[in-house]
């Protein structure tokens, strides 16, 4: 049985959501876990995803939720001669619930109640491909709206 890496996913103490970029030949190939929930768009690449009992393929297009603690990793095929490349949002659940307490503006946002746990292929993957895409080019309420949508 593979032991399963805890990680800290490097961001500053003010930010909620952190934005990440992976390229190289293969994804890190080693079974993790983190607090913090990601989304994940596959912008180049294949191979196998394994997160908690699910193992199933992943291809270029595809957008995955993982939830939060979740052991997953991406296995990217051996024969690669071109990079991978994969977008990901990594959520801190924790601080924006917290947050709700402490900011009136954010007792009407409807977030995830409790952990989420599992991990989901999603649908309509354009959608979450652009969103991901333009994040970094977001200012203010226009990226937390999308982020409220993607927790909602």
């Amino acid at each position: 049985m593979e032991t399963v890496i805890p990680f800290v996913i490097p961001k500053t103490r003010r930010e909620l959501i952190r934005y990440q970029v992976d390229e190289q030949l293969r994804f890190y190939d080693r079974l993790h876990r983190h607090k913090e929930m990601q989304l994940s768009w596959i912008v180049r690449g294949e191979g196998s995803l394994v997160a908690g009992d699910y193992v199933g393929p992943y291809r270029e297009g595809d957008v995955f939720l993982i939830g939060e603690d979740m052991p997953h990793v991406f296995r990217s095929r051996q024969q690669a001669e071109q990079s991978s490349r994969m977008e990901t949002l990594f959520f801190d659940l924790e601080l924006l619930r917290q947050s709700r307490g402490i900011y009136g503006e954010m007792d009407m946002v409807t977030l995830m109640e409790g952990p989420v746990r599992g991990v989901f292929q999603m649908e309509n993957p354009v959608y979450w491909q652009q969103g991901i895409a333009e994040w970094k080019d977001l200012r203010g309420l226009k990226k937390m709206a999308f982020a409220f949508e993607t927790l909602h």
